[in-house]
């Protein structure tokens, strides 16, 4: 590897750390940490990153957040909301059903799928025994026997089986 590819390496796998694990090194698992110090120390592209990482955790660590509620307060808060409208959106979507009276279950429209798709794949067995069996000729060799014929020995054949043909046009 070329020094630069081993550089890009090097400050890709140190942007995925700092998304993980955030500016401060002390998260960050030993290996790692080890892995990217000497990186750290020489680059200066890769020490800008570090110290964007380090401002974005202290601004997230000294966030304030609204005073007066306590955070499970708004945790309950948040999934009590959730859930309203999880059942809201049930409920339209039962009422829109009963408005719809061809509307089906989504069960039985599941099944007329799988039943449609199994007389699909039967159709398509037998088609397939059929053509290998050599029961049906293939158009290509009905054209080339009924080319081969010769018209005395085609109307000859026909004329045993008990069928009349005449050969002039204004006859047939």
């Amino acid at each position: 590897m070329t020094s630069e590819q081993n550089r890009q390496r090097d400050m890709e796998r140190l942007r995925y750390l700092l998304e993980v694990y955030g500016g401060d090194r002390d998260r960050w698992p030993a290996r790692e940490r080890l892995s990217v110090a000497a990186f750290l120390a020489e680059d200066a592209a890769a020490q800008r990153l570090l110290r964007e990482a380090c401002v974005l955790d202290d601004v997230i660590m000294n966030c304030q957040l609204p005073s007066g509620r306590s955070d499970s307060m708004r945790l309950n808060d948040l999934g009590d909301r959730i859930m309203a409208r999880a059942l809201a959106e049930k409920r339209q979507a039962a009422s829109f059903r009963q408005t719809l009276p061809n509307v089906r279950s989504y069960q039985s429209v599941r099944a007329r799928l799988w039943q449609a798709a199994t007389l699909m794949a039967a159709c398509l067995v037998t088609g397939i025994m059929v053509g290998q069996s050599g029961l049906v000729a293939s158009p290509v060799e009905q054209t080339s026997e009924v080319s081969s014929l010769d018209e005395e020995t085609f109307t000859t054949s026909l004329a045993d089986d008990g069928f009349v043909i005449f050969a002039e046009e204004d006859k047939i």
